[in-house]
């Protein structure tokens, strides 16, 4: 397995590509639909020997810009199948009406959490004309399906498929037990992957709550036998039993803080978030108020807070059942 790096043109810096030479050549996700990602892709396939035309599979984890959004341009130099869950299968030949659903999406959370429209306008410009111009439609005859708990095979040996959301709500793990690795994409960093505001797959008006998911895919992944995690972006894992602790060590510290919040009178998300991001709100209130969100989310499913609208706007209390922390 050899890593290939690609640009993003987003902060987070390059991403992962896993490229598997035997017993045929197979790629696993593929960076933003620039030129310089697709420089960089070719650049490191010919590393190997290989051009796009020799890739037999393209295998996705999660439908996100800088894992899939090269795909219809790479198509043009290659005829290799594109593997799709049936989640991220939409994705790869609708995106920019789903985009703009998605759009829709969150600036009604963020007006709900109290965001003043100019951050609500900064996040829906990037969700809705940003990201998607970084994205290229697969040829929809190239696509195959693939279950969120089934088995692939590639590199010589059969792999896991683990349903992961809480980054994302297609997301998608790869692990395989007999080498004891797990191809982690975006649910492993050492810092928290963002629990963006997307959709539930089988309910697209209504938000899945991204952070409660991503704990429970830490600690479902705390199960697995694995001694080094290739995740989307950065050099290799060899501690991730390590790195799963301390996310959700750091993830419990952040919700208590949350709590003691509301309990100090911080009522809505917006006000939280001044505590909280108040030094990234004016730079970044999206990925602000998707951190934020994510721990009310926790709290609020914890019964630790409960949720009221006021005049259109989401207000925290402390739960008068509130479990013992």
């Amino acid at each position: 397995m050899f890593r290939i790096e690609q640009p993003t043109n987003f902060p987070i810096g390059t991403m992962n590509s896993y490229l598997f030479l035997e017993p045929e050549p197979v790629l696993i996700d593929c960076s933003v639909n620039t030129d310089e990602a697709l420089s960089s892709l070719v650049s490191g396939l010919s590393s190997h020997g290989l051009t796009p035309k020799d890739l037999t599979k393209i295998i996705i984890t999660h439908a996100h810009s800088d894992h899939m959004g090269l795909l219809g341009r790479l198509g043009e130099h290659t005829e290799a199948e594109i593997w799709v869950t049936p989640i991220a299968r939409p994705w790869a030949t609708n995106y920019q009406a789903l985009w703009r659903q998605r759009s829709d999406l969150v600036a009604r959370t963020m007006r709900l959490g109290g965001i003043p429209e100019a951050g609500i306008e900064r996040a829906v410009h990037f969700t809705r004309d940003v990201i998607p111009s970084f994205w290229s439609a697969a040829d929809p005859a190239r696509l195959v399906d693939f279950p969120i708990d089934g088995v692939l095979e590639f590199g010589g040996h059969q792999w896991q498929v683990i349903y992961t959301p809480g980054h994302a709500s297609s997301h998608t793990c790869f692990y395989q037990p007999d080498q004891k690795i797990m191809l982690s994409a975006d649910t492993l960093f050492p810092r928290i992957p963002l629990p963006l505001i997307e959709e539930w797959p089988h309910d697209p008006a209504a938000r899945m709550p991204g952070l409660p998911h991503l704990v429970r895919t830490l600690k479902t992944l705390q199960g697995f036998d694995f001694s080094v995690a290739y995740p989307g972006h950065g050099p290799p894992l060899n501690n991730p039993r390590v790195v799963i602790a301390e996310q959700l060590i750091r993830i419990e510290r952040r919700r208590k803080q949350c709590l003691e919040l509301v309990a100090g009178g911080r009522h809505t998300v917006f006000e939280v978030i001044q505590e909280l991001y108040g030094h990234i709100l004016q730079r970044d209130p999206y990925t602000a108020f998707c951190l934020t969100l994510g721990y009310l989310d926790l709290l609020e499913e914890a019964r630790l807070v409960e949720k009221r609208l006021v005049d259109g706007v989401w207000w925290y209390f402390n739960s008068p059942e509130k479990k013992k922390m």
